[in-house]
């Protein structure tokens, strides 16, 4: 059977991956100083950050729209089926744009991960590893959806300025967060972003204390994969991070990736966020 595995941009997976699984991806749009761009195509996380340092405001993503979509599926309307993992549905329009141009196909399913960044590619690559045993479409999808409910991502957040900036939180609460030192860890619940955990201390402090709790809690995850992603962050810290994971001995495989720009426009740098599948 020939399944082709497509996916929006969002998903934060190195791209040698990409590559190496022949996933085909659809970019979302970065709006920037009034110029559009193709995520992960046209511009670059540290574009943004410069830019915005430099005074911009922070810019807009936009969701793939129908025609976009239309024109990613055509290009494999002889396979035998193509499965498309959507940004969540209640991140973006994206999810409904895909499902609106897969019914113009009769061998489109389209996915909706309910989350987002290396949360989405978790999924996309537990799909490689099921085609890749010789599963069939139905039963890659049928055991996808199982895994929904199972995927964990949270992200901890240094700097609240590209949330005030966005306008999801006020110049008030990033000025007494900041100001006390504290760093909220966002995760996914329900397909939503909620912030959890509140850290305090230093940047480094912090991102191994996030780092410890989640690794005391190990096997609650499945240990075939961890995913370590990162919107820009100093080599020293994040090599400390992914040694703290190395010294648990628990996952099979470890990935290291640098979040795109949809995660890192609305989170800033030295964003750091540790994403698994529970068992």
């Amino acid at each position: 059977m020939k399944i082709k595995i497509s996916a929006d941009s969002t998903i934060d997976l190195p791209k040698e991956l990409i590559q190496k699984h022949d996933i085909a991806i659809s970019p979302l749009t970065i709006s920037l100083n009034n110029k559009n761009y193709r995520d992960t195509i046209d511009i670059e996380v540290d574009d943004i950050y410069q830019a915005v340092d430099a005074g911009s405001e922070v810019p807009k993503t936009s969701a793939v729209n129908v025609y976009e979509y239309i024109q990613l599926f055509e290009q494999f309307k002889d396979y035998d089926k193509v499965i498309h993992f959507s940004l969540g549905s209640l991140f973006s329009s994206s999810h409904q744009n895909a499902l609106l141009a897969a019914s113009e196909f009769e061998n489109v399913e389209v996915i909706d991960t309910e989350n987002l960044s290396a949360g989405s590619g978790l999924l996309v690559l537990k799909a490689v590893e099921l085609r890749e045993k010789g599963q069939s479409a139905d039963e890659i999808v049928t055991e996808i959806r199982s895994l929904l409910p199972k995927v964990k991502v949270s992200f901890m957040v240094d700097t609240l300025e590209y949330m005030r900036k966005g306008g999801r939180i006020g110049s008030l609460t990033q000025q007494s967060v900041e100001s006390m030192k504290i760093h909220p860890v966002i995760s996914v619940v329900n397909g939503k972003m909620k912030i959890g955990k509140l850290i305090h201390g230093s940047l480094k402090r912090s991102l191994l204390k996030y780092c410890v709790a989640i690794l005391e809690n190990k096997e609650k995850f499945s240990s075939d994969r961890l995913i370590i992603a990162h919107s820009g962050l100093d080599q020293a810290l994040l090599d400390e991070v992914i040694n703290k994971v190395k010294e648990a001995n628990y996952f099979d495989e470890i990935i290291v990736t640098r979040a795109g720009s949809t995660i890192s426009t609305h989170s800033g740098p030295n964003t750091l966020g540790i994403l698994g599948i529970l068992k």
